[in-house]
């Protein structure tokens, strides 16, 4: 049987662990990537929406240089799209690897230097 500080100590220990994933750069960068991946769907349905409406309007026989033009336009707001993703993608994978590097590298300094203090 669990007694009630026992559950109150696995709550602890949980509520512990989601706060120190929730404060750290892993965090930001699966939620800013959900965020941005969210975004970038919406844009790309823009342009399969355009993709459609252009479809639709060949049948109608209105001027080639307006389907052209729409076509021109439904590519580059994909091509734009994907530029804009990947891009975030490399930027933000750079940033949060130089992120936690650092955070390593000065928690090993800091133990180098627990070390050296300790052995005095």
């Amino acid at each position: 049987m669990t007694t009630n500080a026992e559950v109150r100590k696995e709550a602890g220990l949980f509520s512990a662990i989601a706060q120190s994933l929730s404060d750290g750069p892993e965090f930001e960068f699966v939620k800013d990537t959900i965020k941005n991946a969210i975004l970038f769907l919406l844009i790309a349905a823009l342009a399969i929406a355009l993709n459609y409406l252009v479809n639709l309007l060949k049948s109608t026989g209105i001027s080639k240089f307006i389907l052209w033009g729409l076509e021109g336009l439904e590519y580059l707001i994909f091509v734009a799209d994907v530029v804009w993703f990947v891009s975030f993608l490399i930027v933000s994978t750079i940033l949060l690897v130089r992120n936690v590097w650092s955070k390593v590298t000065h928690n090993q300094s800091l133990h180098r230097i627990a070390d050296k203090s300790g052995s005095r």
